[in-house]
This record gives C-alpha cells, structure tokens and sequence, in this order.
C-alpha cells in the first residue's frame, strides 16, 4: 500500500549518466569578460536570464553575476534575492554551492511530471524543444502526478529519447485528493481514485472524521511523501458510499481542483449589480435595437454571449455583425469577481452541470444575450465580399434586444427545408438565409487556404437525475453549427488583425507547428497504409487537409483522424503572434465568449484600452497583482487544459458505465 510502485521496463536506458548539480567544474566562476551596466542596477528578471543565456556558461556565485554586471559591493543582497527568486521559480538552478545557472546549461529539465499507473513518469519540458524527460519509478523521489519538478537528465539516446531523476519538487500539483476509504489500524488509507497518482494517502483515526470502509472521500495532504514513507493527511468530507452515481461529477470536481462555490466577497459583488440595463449606460454606445440580431445556440444553453446579423449587399458582399456580451462594463480589473473569474480562466460544462466562470446573476442574467431584453455589447460589424475577403470591420461598444433565442436544431431544419421549422422562423428566414449564403463562402476561402476540417464523432450524454447514464449517441454537427462556428471564427480573425493593424498587444491564441519528428512518424504511417501526406519536410495546413480529403468516407478515416490529432499540438494563448495552423490563420484570438472564456474578456478590454474610449479604457487590461499578460495567457491556458481533461474524465468515466 505504502512505498513506491514499480516500474515497468523501459527499452531505451543508454549512455553514461552526467554528472550530479554541484559538479565541481560548475564551480568554477565564469572568466568571461565584464558586461557594463552604467547604472548599477539589478537587471530585470527578463535581463538577468537573457545573462545566463548569452554570458554564464556554467553555474555563478552572486559576487561573480555581480562582478560581471558592474554592481557595487552592497547591491550583492538584493542581486541574490532576486536570484533565489528566479530559481523558486525554476528559471535558474541553485546549486548545493549557491551558485546559479540555466537548467538547460546545467543538463537539467524543468516541467510538470505525468506519472503513469504502471509507476514510472515522464517531465515534459516548460521551455524549448527537447524531448520529455522518462523518470523510472526509483527515480520519481518525493515527486507526485502533476507536480512541477526539477529533472537531472542522466541517459540520453542517439535517437533524443533521454532518461532522468527527479531532483527537486519545484511545485505541488495538488493539496487535496478525492479516494476510497478503506479502514486500517491507527486509521485508514485513502485509495486515490486518480491511478495516476502513485500513492495511497494515510489518514490517522482522529483525522478520518468519521469515514467507514467503501466511502469515497475528499483528503487533504498534510505531510508528501518522503523517501519510501507515504504521504499522509486528514479527511477534510465524506462525499457518500461509492457506488453512488449521482456522486461522479462531484468526485471530477474535486479530483481537478474545480471551484464548487463562489467566495463571499464574489457573491456580495455580484448582489450589488443592477439587473437590467439603465439609461445611464448607454452613454456613447451604438444602438443596434433595431436590427433583428438573434442568438443561436444548443436547447439546454441559458448563457447566450454572442447574437448575429447578416444582410445581402450589392454587388454580392454581405454585412455580418456579431454582437459578444460586454462582460466588461460589468466587470472591473482587479474586483473580486475579476480575480476569481482570472482563477478559474473558463467555465466547465459537464451533462446537467456547470462550473461556470462568473456568477449566475452575469453569465445568465445581466450579461446573457436574452431576447427582448436591453444588453450591452462588444460589436464586430465586417463586410465581406463574394471571394470571402473581409473589406472592412468596424468595433463598436453597442446595445442590442435580440430578435430570437433560436435553437441549432430549429435553425437547421428550417434551412433545411422543414415546413413547421421554416413557418417557426418565418420573421427570420431571410436573415438565416444570407447567413447560410456567407458561411458557405467562409467555408470555401477556409478550404481554399488549407484550413482543416474534420469531424470526429464526440459522445453526447443523457444522465438520469439518479445519475445514471439513461443513453449515450453520437453528437452531430448540424449545419447551424457550422454557420456559427465560422461567423465566430471570421470575427476572431478580425479583431486580431484590428488590434495587430494598430500596433496594439492582443491577446492572441496560437496553434503552433507540429513538431518535426511527430510529422516524420505520422508520415510512416500513413504511407504504410498507402496514402501520402505531402509537403515533404515541412508540410503545410493545406497537405493535412487534403489528405484528410482523401479518406473521407473510408475505413481508415478514423483511426487516420485521431492519429492527426496526436500530432497536432494543443492551442494556447499567447502575447507573441505565432499564428493558428489549424485554422490556417495568420492571426487569430479569441473575442466571442467572455461569459466562459477570461482570454475574450481581456481581449474586449483591449479593445477598448485601443479605442481610447467605452469600457474598460480607462484601467489595465488585467490585474497587475496577476502579472504581466503573458503570465495570464499562461494561466488560462492551464486552466483550459484542466477544463478539457475534467470534461473527457467525466464522460470517459460515465461510458464504461
């Protein structure tokens, strides 16, 4: 129960291992000459790594950076300070002589470990290319699931593969797990739920409150794991007996470190918000009452964030307008409510329950797009001509009364030729059709730029108030999603061309280049199967999508599909522009969900910080006591990643049910 876990066997243990962190040739003070700071001051934290990158070849005393930056004697303890910061950070290594160094000159990995049930992990790197660290389990130390460590790399092969030991926990993951309780002498031990997780956790009597054998409980970790001593801790909720259903999404909650309440300061906030749109705020805003926007989304939405408007013009372009919630004007920097919508980064949608990013009272109510009612918005309003080309794009802070809350389904019929669906929707079927017209468009200069396109069939789930799984189907795509889907897409390019056009700083989300060798193997299989992925070297968006082309409606498409997607890396959000290869897109962002999304919200306040007027023009895109934008864009990124995996574990989970 208690210890570590064996490893499976690993094939590709090599070379000689390297030498430990505190080598004695690391040290050795850099000899290299002086670098000349005129000021003498302590260099930003950006400036001292770009030091160690281009002037420390090996691991320095402080009195030597010191020396090297021209600091006088008494600026050497505030150089340290800043120093032992950067390496709590894990951006530099101190080594057990107090000396400081690069991890990548110091033939180290730092990145989060992802342990697997078998007992061994893997530390994927933060920065670089390198490939990931493989940790046996007699190397894992004191490290758990998840956690942000320290890796020395011990073996490497000719191939790149390399093998490692964990070093230095850098960062917990974790502080409370969600197991079994199963009673044992002294106490109990919490069996994690999570097999990813190495360690049974031990609970002592007096902190078990009260658990018997077979219940599923929430456990806080008191003491890590120490050499072969297992972690220990105390129950901090009984959450029922385990074979309860309508405890699984409670257990994902918790297992994630999903928010299941707002803070008092948040809710108190939020009491304060007035529940309709006054007079007052329309101050400067753009009336769009009279143009019949309506939103389209799914039967059981009740967060309609974005609603639409597209009308024929001559000469064959159209006039789309896309109205987002201005969550914003609601939403100050730095409030209660701001901080923790910045904490949980997006809301998370399970079958019959949600973890939504901001209060009900907003993301239902005062910011959702309900028809009939006065709402503040973010407006994108673009013509768009008969090849696709956005001609011209105009931002406005508006305010709408959407026309209609129309369904995928409804819409889809009725463009599809249903009679009652079509009788339904009469007020709004020429709209709908233009809209139909333009997707259609949108959809063929998408293709035509190499975009990709493939569908996979997700698993949607229909759970008794028991909890009980009652049918599991396949989740079409219908063609209102896809009208939806590219209307957004295309207001997204938009805004991020907008704000780039300006010479603004975006928040944009970025969809990097596969890396070169999940390419090389993916083009092994594919040609093994008889197919060709072209572009040779260097393969472009359009070559993955003419390849998807190719296995539409054959036996391999799927297993093809999902291989694609394993090589593909995942989205991020980032302040440098690297653009969006699935999208083909040269600049993208995300504008049109601030209700469940913190990356739009900040982008809407850009927008408006760009302006020089409306809201959120006054005041910083963020929080500065969040850090700068890319430390934000790193933290939604993460807390998207974490929505994701607790979705799919919670779906997963209910269909081996």
């Amino acid at each position: 129960m208690a210890g570590f876990p064996v490893a499976s066997p690993l094939s590709f243990v090599s070379s000689a291992a390297h030498r430990e962190v505190g080598d004695a040739r690391h040290d050795l003070d850099d000899p290299s000459p002086a670098a000349v700071n005129p000021a003498n001051a302590i260099p930003a934290d950006e400036s001292l790594l770009d030091f160690f990158g281009a002037a420390a070849r090996r691991p320095m005393s402080p009195k030597a950076v010191a020396r090297r930056l021209e600091l006088p004697a008494d600026a050497i303890g505030d150089l340290t300070r800043a120093l032992d910061r950067l390496a709590a950070d894990g951006a530099l290594i101190r080594t057990r002589q107090g000396r400081f160094g690069l991890p990548s000159k110091m033939n180290l990995a730092v990145g989060s470990l992802s342990c697997h049930p078998d007992g061994y992990g893997f530390v994927s790197r933060e920065e670089g290319d390198g490939p990931d660290v493989f940790i046996p389990s007699r190397k894992l130390g004191d490290a758990m699931n998840g956690d942000r460590v320290v890796a020395r790399v011990e073996r490497s092969e000719r191939d790149g593969r390399q093998q490692g030991k964990v070093i230095r926990v850098l960062e917990r993951a974790r502080q409370r797990i969600v197991g079994t309780f199963e009673a044992a002498r002294g106490g109990g031990w919490v069996m994690p739920r999570d097999d990813k997780t190495l360690w049974d956790l031990f609970v002592p009597t007096e902190d078990a409150r009260g658990a018997r054998a077979g219940q599923v409980v929430w456990a806080e970790i008191t003491q890590y794991p120490k050499e072969s001593r297992s972690p220990e801790g105390r129950v901090v909720e009984v959450l029922g007996d385990a074979d309860d259903a309508r405890l699984d999404v409670e257990i994902v909650i918790r297992e994630f470190g999903l928010p299941n309440a707002f803070p008092p300061e948040v809710v108190a906030e939020a009491g304060k918000m007035p529940d309709r749109v006054r007079r007052e705020d329309l101050a400067g805003r753009r009336d769009f009452r009279s143009q019949p926007a309506v939103t389209i989304d799914g039967e059981t939405a009740q967060d309609f964030d974005d609603a639409i408007h597209v009308e024929r013009l001559r000469g064959g372009s159209y006039r789309l307008s896309v109205h987002i919630a201005d969550v914003a004007a609601y939403v100050p920097v730095g409030s209660a409510i701001d901080r923790e919508a910045l904490e949980r980064g997006t809301s998370v949608y399970f079958p019959r329950r949600v973890v939504p990013m901001l209060p009900e009272s907003l993301s239902n109510g005062l910011c959702s797009l309900r028809p009939g009612e006065d709402r503040l918005v973010k407006s994108a309003v673009m013509e768009i001509d008969p090849r696709g080309r956005t001609v011209s794009l105009e931002i406005h802070d508006g305010v709408i009364r959407s026309a209609g809350r129309l369904t995928y389904t409804e819409v889809a019929a009725a463009l599809g030729g249903d009679p009652e669906a079509r009788r339904r929707l009469d007020a709004h079927l020429g709209m709908l059709e233009a809209a139909r017209e333009l997707t259609e468009i949108l959809m063929e200069s998408r293709r035509q730029r190499g975009s990709l396109d493939f569908d996979l069939p997700e698993p949607e789930l229909v759970i008794a108030l028991t909890g009980e799984v009652e049918s599991i189907h396949r989740s079409e795509r219908n063609l209102a999603h896809r009208m939806i889907e590219e209307l957004m897409i295309r207001a997204n390019e938009g805004v991020a061309d907008h704000l780039t056009a300006a010479d603004h700083p975006c928040l944009f989300r970025i969809h990097e280049d596969p890396k070169e060798e999940k390419i090389g193997d993916f083009q092994s299989f594919v040609k093994g199967i008889g197919f060709t992925l072209g572009g040779g070297d260097d393969p472009k968006p359009r070559n993955f999508q003419r390849l998807v082309e190719q296995l539409e409606g054959r036996p391999e498409q799927a297993i093809v599909s999902m291989l694609l997607l394993s090589v593909l890396r995942q989205a991020r959000y980032s302040t440098t522009n690297l653009g969006h290869f699935g999208l083909a897109s040269e600049r993208y962002c995300h504008f049109t969900s601030p209700i469940r999304r913190y990356p739009d919200l900040v982008v809407h306040r850009l927008l408006g910080r760009q302006r020089g007027r409306g809201s959120g023009s006054d005041a910083p895109a963020v929080d500065p006591a969040a850090g700068s934008l890319e430390e934000v864009a790193r933290s939604c990124s993460v807390a998207e990643r974490k929505a994701e995996e607790a979705e799919r574990e919670y779906v997963d989970w209910k269909k081996v049910e």
